[in-house]
């Protein structure tokens, strides 16, 4: 899927979301993440939407960016959300 389809897609949503960024492998999207006054919104590269509260209870996760070097931080976390699904036409 490319740029275009999935900010055409994400406007027939019609939930005043903004696109903060796209992330790509090769010319395809990988990942989408976005907001909305109240939310996270994340979408993947089907366009399965999942979603966060911007004031989300903020719980503590473990971080695996190096097998050895294993960290806890701090997140909200993303929650399947279908109402954020897209429909590519």
């Amino acid at each position: 899927m490319n740029a275009k389809n999935f900010e055409q897609a994400i406007l027939r949503l019609a939930k005043d979301i903004t696109i903060d960024e796209m992330r790509y492998r090769g010319k395809t999207i990988r990942e989408v993440v976005g907001h909305t006054e109240h939310s996270y919104v994340l979408w993947d590269q089907f366009g399965r939407g999942f979603s966060a509260q911007l004031k989300g209870q903020r719980e503590k996760f473990l971080d695996f960016f190096d097998p050895d070097d294993l960290k806890i931080s701090e997140g909200v976390q993303l929650l399947r959300n279908e109402s954020f699904d897209l429909n590519f036409e």
